[in-house]
């Protein structure tokens, strides 16, 4: 049990939180970080730091959610890779589409999207190959 915890923690929780740090860190116009400026929770922070910290920002984060999602979904799954890559792409071509509508905060991008696309497509070859060790959690 202790094992499956830090399997989880590791391949999720972790990739997660590193994203939403780097979001904090770079502190661009995300919509969360203005609700908490607007109730004076936090400072105004830093506008921009440079080029890599936007490249990180925009990109970054984008690999670590897509890996955790992917190693997510890959656990619900189970053995199915295929059905669920599909859900994986699928899910992850819905919520950068949305960010067409104008009323729903966020830029599509395809290259996020094609990123996102080539990150699941990674850690399900990976785990394909590597067998069904990502089972023995449960």
């Amino acid at each position: 049990m202790k094992k499956s915890i830090c399997i989880v923690f590791l391949n999720i929780f972790i990739p997660l939180l590193v994203g939403v740090i780097i979001y904090l860190w770079i502190d661009r116009d995300v919509y969360f970080l203005r609700v908490l400026r607007d109730l004076g929770l936090i400072g105004s922070g830093s506008e921009s730091l440079g080029k890599i910290a936007n490249l990180l920002r925009n990109y970054g984060c984008d690999v670590l959610w897509a890996y955790a999602l992917s190693f997510a979904i890959l656990l619900i799954f189970a053995s199915d890779y295929m059905q669920a890559l599909f859900f994986c792409i699928g899910f992850e071509t819905v919520m950068e589409g949305v960010q067409i509508i104008p009323s729903v905060s966020g830029t599509f991008d395809w290259r996020d999207l094609l990123l996102e696309w080539a990150v699941s497509i990674s850690v399900f070859m990976y785990y394909k190959m590597k067998g069904n060790e990502h089972e023995k959690i449960y």
